[in-house]
């Protein structure tokens, strides 16, 4: 197989500039808005890993804070969360649902489309044995699949190939999991 002409990625601690910068460009926003600037992959390998942990410190929390303080309130002499507290996630909830509307899809939610997507790339077909890959037709650097019906294929579909099969196992048990939370149903 050719080797691909991309530029080498930089080096970890020199990532964060373009990290960002491609996540925005991916996103439609900026994502420092909501990240933090530095240390951004690290520590949001840290935070995913710290998600099913019981704490996570603030040092390694990849997230901005949210402003304003977390919302209690004084009840029978014991200190309750107050439903105000949710309030302070609208504007990010609100964000992902907007830029959905935003990108024609009126009646359903960013949740829905999430768990359709998580869906389709859990339904990729296995890449058993080499795939055959040739330049693309137009004379571009682009490579393609050879075989029609992978060429054919959705963005997804490719990327799963594309990772190899090992690594496809584990992005879709992981997708399984993330599927079973967002459609409100534990993991198996």
């Amino acid at each position: 197989m050719p080797a691909l002409d991309l530029p080498p990625p930089p080096p970890l601690d020199q990532s964060d500039a373009a990290f960002l910068d491609a996540l925005s460009g991916a996103l439609g926003t900026p994502a420092g808005d909501w990240l933090v600037r530095e240390f951004v992959i690290p520590k949001l390998v840290a935070t995913v890993d710290n998600v099913p942990r019981t704490r996570v410190t603030r040092q390694v929390y990849a997230l901005q804070p949210l402003p304003g303080a977390l919302a209690t309130a004084d009840a029978d002499s014991r200190l309750w969360l107050d439903e105000a507290n949710h309030a302070r996630y609208d504007g990010a909830v609100a964000l992902f649902e907007q830029a959905y509307r935003d990108h024609g899809e009126p009646g359903r939610t960013f949740n829905d489309r999430l768990v359709d997507v998580i869906d389709h790339l859990i339904a990729a077909p296995d890449a058993n044995g080499p795939l055959e890959l040739c330049r693309a037709a137009d004379g571009s650097p682009r490579l393609q699949f050879v075989d029609p019906q992978r060429e054919g294929a959705s963005i997804g579909h490719k990327a799963m190939w594309r990772i190899g099969p090992d690594h496809a196992t584990r992005v879709k048990a992981r997708l399984s999991v993330l599927r079973a939370l967002l459609a409100g149903r534990p993991p198996a």
